[in-house]
This record gives structure tokens, C-alpha cells and sequence, in this order.
């Protein structure tokens, strides 16, 4: 892990001034996203016999299972007959898909194989293409590569939590009115004290700082930060207005009765020695994660809909990687059991995905565009959106520009 490349301090000359000197607005971030990414797109068990649409970074595209082999395949979601959407279409052989206006019939690589409307021997079959996209097929979900450059591994663009396949995981998709830029910069490591005061179930399980100091660490890899905080009370003093936080009776004997931990984050030690906390993290193309408890992080990824549309991937995982031996294990299979069937569907899905996540959707969808005023906290919004000169778009953008000036 690299040092600190800037932190927020009481020193109005400290590293974080250099940060907000130039600072960067969100413009600077595409507002349909990164293109040369994998994405999630929809659960493996929405594509069946019939195809779907789904639309995500502005583009319509086409899904379909090839019957044969399981496979599921992406085209651009435009015949190029008469621009007829392929998703309305019909699967009539095994490895193709038909257009249903006039009977357009593409194989998987997007080549025109037939035109069932003029017969066998019709001149346009063999010289027409679509474009496709590549597709994976991993861990119950679809993903995608929508960029022009030549696809990497999809390890490489997944959270560690969904690469590890001892991790256990739980899905749950949203649709949110926002830009994915606004409900990305939403983790910022420091609003939650103050959002998430009065939640279920964070009022009842857990006990919040007052408020937090924000420093940022740049990952190894060049394509993510930490959000760090090493000075975070339980309570304040405000001049002229009085103590914070004001819980309420019941806040306090409930967090007594569940025996509420302060929530502070992971503990960290940064590279000048002092100790910290990790409250959140951020990569390119935009997911996020928070640590929730010991072996469980909550996964969230924006992927842009449209300009004004997110959909937005929440998951929970928990790792199981380090348990030893057999009455461990079987222990916390059994939960991950109790969980999955009952807590997470019953329970967790709505008091913490809906209620918990809903103040956030909430808040960002009534957010207003327009000038900002940040905050010393914001030195990690700032250098979030600095690693747009970082994305795979930015890097292909700039070799093509050498080649020109060649």
C-alpha cells in the first residue's frame, strides 16, 4: 500500500490544500461512464428462451442463450434492415437470432445468415454484420465489455469478494433517477454519521462517530483509493449550538441492549506510522465497498443506464476463506444458510438494501446540479475523479492522439 497522497488535517497548509488548489469537477468523469470495462448487466437466470434488452452506458443491446450451448451472446439492439429491435426478436435455430419484422437471422459473431422474408438464395445473407459484444457468463450475472478496445480478463475488473469463490454472496439490483457519477461520489467516507443516524438497522446494532477527518491512500494498482480516518470522536461539543450527536432515549438503551460496537471502520496503519481506519474504498470503473462487519463487505456498483438513470448492483459478501476445520466450517455454512434463506429475503433485503440504501437514494435523486462548494473532507471526491486520466478510455485516448501526431 503507498503512502498517503494527500490527507486532510487542521493544518490549512497540509497536503489537502494541494489537493482542492485545481480541483477537479465531476464533468471531468464521462457521463455515460468508462466504456472500456467489464459491467454487470442482469442476473444469468433472466436470459432464458426468449431475449432481453438491457440498456446500460447509453447503448441498447441484445441478449439471447444460444440452446445449444448455454452460452449467452450481445448484440447491438438495431437490425440494420429497418432498425426493428433485436431483443423483440425470435430464436428459431439453435445459435442464431431472427429479427421478428422480416426475418433477419444472425449467427453469434453477428453475421447475417439468412433473411427468412426473401428465401434461401437472397443476395444480402453473407454480407451484413452487427456488432456484438463480449460476453461472461460468472457467478450468476451477465457481464459485458462495451468498450472498442480489445477486452481484458474479467478478473481483472471485479471486486476481490466476487473473484474469491469462497465467498458468499447476495445480489440485489435497483433502479435509481441519478446520474452513475452522483451515486458513485456517494461514497465519500464521511456522510454516514449524519445520513444513516436514524436507520434500521444501524440505530439499533451499531453506535456512529460524531463526525470523521478524511485522508486518502492511492492503491498499488494505480486504479482505486481508500478513504482513511484517524480522528473521529464519539461526541462534540458545537459552540453556540451544544452537544452532538442528540440521541434520543431509546437510540441509547437499544444500542445498550444489542451491546452496539462504535463504528469506526477497519483499523490500518499508514506509511508515516499513524494508525487509521478504512471507512470505504473506490475503483475504476466505479464500484465501491464498505466494510461491515469482520468477514461481510457491502459491494455497490453504479453502472449508467442513460444520463439521467443508474442501475445500481448492491452485494453482500462474506468470506469464508480463512475458518479452520470441520465445526467452524459447519457453523458458518449454517448461517450463510439461515441468511440466504431467511434474514436476507425476509429481513436484511429490506432494512438495510431499502431502508438503510433508500436515504441515500433519496437524498441523491432530489440532488441539485450546479456550482459546488466542497468541504476539506472532499480531498477524496477531488481524487476520485483525478483517476479518470487513469481509465483505460483515458490511456486509449491518448495513444490514439500519438499515433495521429505521428
Amino acid at each position: 500500500m503507498d503512502a498517503p497522497i494527500a490527507t486532510n488535517s487542521d493544518n490549512p497548509n497540509s497536503a489537502a490544500q494541494k489537493v482542492f488548489a485545481g480541483g477537479v469537477s465531476r464533468d471531468q468523469i464521462p457521463v455515460l461512464g468508462y466504456r472500456n470495462y467489464w459491467y454487470p448487466a442482469i442476473a444469468s437466470k433472466e436470459i432464458g428462451r426468449k431475449p432481453r434488452q438491457v440498456k446500460l452506458l447509453g447503448s441498447d443491446v441484445a441478449l439471447f442463450r444460444n440452446s445449444e450451448t448455454g452460452k449467452v451472446h450481445a448484440f447491438e439492439d438495431r437490425c440494420p434492415h429497418r432498425g426493428a429491435l433485436l431483443s423483440q426478436g425470435r430464436i428459431y435455430y439453435p445459435g442464431t437470432l431472427t429479427c421478428a419484422y422480416h426475418g433477419w437471422t444472425f449467427d453469434t459473431a453477428g453475421k447475417l445468415v439468412a433473411v427468412l422474408s426473401e428465401g434461401p438464395d437472397c443476395p444480402t445473407a453473407g454480407r451484413v454484420h452487427i456488432r456484438t459484444y463480449p460476453v461472461e457468463d460468472f457467478r450468476g450475472m451477465v457481464w459485458i465489455w462495451m468498450g472498442d478496445q480489445s477486452p481484458v480478463k474479467l478478473e481483472e475488473d471485479l471486486p476481490p469478494e466476487l473473484r474469491d469463490s469462497t465467498t458468499a454472496t447476495f445480489m440485489d439490483v435497483q433502479v435509481w433517477n441519478a446520474n452513475w457519477r452522483i451515486v458513485t461520489e456517494n461514497t465519500d467516507g464521511y456522510h454516514a454519521p449524519i445520513l444513516h443516524r436514524r436507520s434500521i438497522p444501524r440505530t439499533l446494532y451499531m453506535d456512529w462517530v460524531a463526525w470523521r477527518k478524511i485522508g486518502i491512500v492511492e492503491m498499488e494498482d494505480g486504479k482505486g483509493l481508500f478513504f482513511v480516518s484517524w480522528n473521529a470522536p464519539e461526541s462534540a461539543e458545537f459552540p453556540g449550538l451544544g452537544k452532538w450527536p442528540r440521541n434520543a432515549w431509546w437510540e441509547s438503551a437499544a444500542r445498550r441492549f444489542f451491546c452496539a460496537r462504535m463504528s469506526r471502520g477497519t483499523p490500518m496503519t499508514l506509511a508515516d506510522g499513524r494508525q487509521a481506519f478504512v471507512t470505504e474504498d473506490i475503483h475504476l470503473p466505479g464500484w465501491r465497498r464498505v466494510r461491515v462487519r469482520r468477514r461481510t463487505v457491502f459491494i455497490e456498483w453504479a453502472v449508467p443506464i442513460d444520463e439521467k438513470t443508474t442501475r445500481h448492483f448492491l452485494w453482500d459478501a462474506i468470506n469464508t476463506s480463512d475458518i479452520q476445520g470441520r465445526l467452524e466450517a459447519a457453523k458458518v455454512q449454517f448461517k450463510i444458510w439461515t441468511f440466504r434463506n431467511f434474514i436476507y429475503p425476509i429481513y436484511w433485503k429490506w432494512a438495510y438494501n431499502k431502508q438503510y440504501v433508500g436515504q441515500d437514494k433519496w437524498v441523491l435523486e432530489g440532488l441539485k446540479e450546479g456550482p459546488e462548494r466542497l468541504q476539506s473532507n472532499d480531498i477524496g471526491i477531488i481524487a476520485w475523479r483525478r483517476l479518470a486520466a487513469k481509465s483505460r478510455d483515458a490511456e486509449g485516448a491518448r495513444g490514439a492522439a500519438a499515433q495521429v501526431s505521428r
